[in-house]
């Protein structure tokens, strides 16, 4: 009996040592307030052993499901970047801490995700903790603008795009029109009719793939692209003379294509967000691509 109270104790004392919750490479604070001064806070981080699901090792834990008090602030992590509700995928994700898997040797950018943003007391403001964002794999931002057409076009909020700096803060609209109950890519409904303003981020060490940085003359509202998202092709209109085409994923990696003209056909295989380049001896453009 005494050799079974040891090796119980043995047990137990070894599973707590090796169930310790795993460190982030880098993690921060965004701290959010409403115009009646409810206030909620968020946790975002980075490692290269995260999964793009939940991961309690992390200490995430998913709060899908969770009614929203009407009467406050309430601001959330999702992986749901585009859909209305209910969302079509099983593992859809809300959270108030993720830590995203993210090798910033190898990625340009994170995964996308969003920050969902309720109140019936708009604007809202948002603050960076004090953290140190000087490593450029510590670049982070949060945009108004869907994937879709990042950096080029406009969006419903005045959020534009509000980059991870210390201590940084800024006041922003709703991203959905308060008179036009219509859902679409940036708002939703939850199940209790409580409308959710949708909020677009990621950690990114080089913007210059999205700006062109270094190349004169870059137009990008000039080069428009239908539909996006897409299946098994998208077109370019007005497609610029003699221009090189080129596809990458968000790992850096080049994707293989397909052109018939203006039409481009990328295989059924490969699905996902997608950095498209375009560029003649003058020009540069850059745009986010989604393939379903």
């Amino acid at each position: 009996m005494k050799d079974f109270y040891i090796l119980t104790v043995f047990i137990c004392f070894g599973y707590s040592f090796f169930a310790q919750p795993l460190t982030s490479e880098f993690e921060f604070q965004l701290y959010f307030e409403d115009a009646v001064g409810n206030r909620d806070t968020i946790t975002l981080g980075y490692s290269m052993s995260a999964i793009d699901t939940i991961n309690p090792d992390f200490n995430e834990i998913n709060i899908l499901g969770q009614a929203i008090d009407a009467n406050t602030l309430d601001i959330r992590i999702s992986n749901n970047i585009m859909f209305t509700h209910p969302y079509p995928y099983p593992n859809w994700y809300q959270t108030k801490r993720k830590i995203l898997p993210y090798n910033c040797d190898e990625d340009i950018i994170s995964e996308f995700f969003t920050i969902e943003v309720f109140t019936n007391n708009w604007p809202v403001s948002v603050t960076c903790d004090n953290s140190d964002f000087s490593d450029v794999c510590r670049m982070g931002l949060m945009s108004s603008i869907d994937p879709g057409g990042w950096f080029d076009v406009g969006s419903i909020s005045n959020l534009g795009i509000f980059y991870f700096e210390p201590n940084q803060s800024t006041t922003f609209t709703p991203n959905f029109v308060i008179d036009n109950n219509t859902e679409s890519s940036s708002n939703y409904f939850d199940d209790d009719g409580n409308r959710i303003s949708r909020f677009w981020a990621a950690f990114v060490n080089d913007l210059s793939p999205f700006f062109g940085v270094g190349i004169e003359n870059q137009e990008a509202n000039n080069l428009k692209l239908y539909p996006n998202p897409f299946t098994n092709s998208f077109k370019i209109d007005e497609l610029p003379e003699s221009a090189a085409i080129e596809i990458y994923d968000l790992q850096g990696r080049e994707i293989q294509f397909n052109q018939y003209g203006n039409e481009i056909f990328i295989p059924n295989s490969h699905k996902g967000l997608f950095i498209l380049h375009v560029k003649n001896n003058t020009s540069k453009y850059t745009k986010v691509l989604i393939k379903e």
